[in-house]
């Protein structure tokens, strides 16, 4: 166990016991705006999915996701990659579409309760719809839910949503598991670089433009950690 997470009990239990979200496949019927799925390269499918996530201020939450698996595992292990986005982003068929083109299994999260239908014509302050069991959104200054429960903050829910997408891909027969790696943009490099922290399961991190020590900046940032002492 990373001795980052002995204080972090929820987190703890998702590493220990690795245990796997069922991914619920979105269907036409339930959502008439996309078809139940969409082949990004002739072996792999990719498809709209949602999982649980932990609890948030004791109500139940999910995440969307895009997932691309391939279509006929053979008995060779494939790597695999989780893919979290920035500020602004969401979950994004073609980021998952072009790992599969290089023939990585890849699931990629939302992680402030939005799905990837855009609202930017009646919602410009977020962009996306959000779906019916969030949790926690990013708030507009960083970290600015420092003074509630850690189990309450985004970041915290943010991590776990790797995690559980983490646990998902270790699922899969024909995933590798010494071979997932993690990918974030922006905020999602913030993310990533977290998790890594604690989950060290990962085989590599790419963190696109996403900083660590930020408690170390000399701005609104490092003012947000630095008061947030849970």
């Amino acid at each position: 166990m990373n001795i980052a997470c002995t204080k972090i009990p929820q987190l703890v239990e998702l590493l220990d016991t690795g245990v796997a979200p069922e991914p619920n496949v979105i269907s036409a019927q339930e959502d008439a705006s996309r078809p139940e799925f969409i082949v990004g390269k002739t072996d792999f499918t990719v498809k709209p999915i949602y999982f649980d996530a932990l609890p948030y201020k004791g109500e139940a939450t999910k995440v969307f996701a895009w997932i691309g698996l391939p279509n006929n595992a053979t008995g060779d292990k494939i790597p695999a990659m989780v893919l979290v986005h920035g500020g602004g982003g969401t979950a994004f068929f073609e980021w998952v579409r072009r790992w599969n083109l290089f023939g990585y299994a890849a699931i990629a999260i939302a992680v402030e309760g939005q799905t990837d239908i855009s609202t930017r014509a009646t919602q410009p302050e977020f962009g996306w719809a959000t779906h019916g069991n969030p949790g926690p959104r990013r708030t507009i200054k960083p970290y600015g839910d420092w003074e509630d429960p850690l189990r309450d903050q985004w970041m915290f829910h943010a991590v776990a949503d790797t995690i559980l997408a983490h646990n998902l891909m270790r699922s899969y027969d024909f995933v590798d598991p010494a071979h997932i790696g993690l990918m974030g943009v922006s905020w999602g490099g913030v993310i990533s670089a977290t998790t890594v922290g604690i989950d060290n399961r990962f085989s590599f991190l790419i963190s696109c433009y996403g900083c660590g020590f930020l408690k170390n900046a000399p701005n609104y940032f490092g003012r947000g950690l630095l008061r947030n002492q849970s």
